[in-house]
């Protein structure tokens, strides 16, 4: 267990690290002003892409009708998810698949283990 290393600023209850990691208090389910702020982070970040875009495709655009060609499409906009839970989508698809790539490969092994046992056995039977 940690060591308290900061205290909630709604309740005043002392936060270890493991407490720090989650979303919310603990002791009374306030939101954590560093995960409030990176939230906040996270969307001004997406705005700013946005703008980026839209300005990007204005310019594609500009180019596109000098060589005679159509409009594109604008790109839709960023998702504003907080990012904890985009990643544990993320590592929930990467366990799984981790897990079915060791499945492929311990099966495969296990089959060339099988048919190395096989040709050991029928080249060693007396004809």
């Amino acid at each position: 267990m940690y060591e308290p290393v900061q205290r909630c600023t709604h309740c005043g209850a002392n936060l270890t690290l493991d407490d720090l990691r989650k979303p919310n208090c603990t002791y009374c389910g306030t939101v954590l002003p560093h995960r409030a702020q990176a939230e906040q982070h996270a969307q001004v970040v997406g705005q700013v892409m946005n703008q980026m875009m839209g300005q990007q495709a204005q310019i594609q655009n500009q180019w596109r009708q000098g060589f005679g060609l159509g409009p594109m499409a604008p790109p839709p906009p960023m998702m504003g998810t907080p990012m904890y839970v985009a990643n544990n989508d993320v590592s929930k698809n990467i366990t799984r698949m981790i897990l079915i790539m060791v499945a492929v490969i311990v099966g495969f092994t296990l089959l060339i283990v099988i048919a190395g046992f096989l040709f050991a056995f029928l080249a060693a039977a007396p004809r």
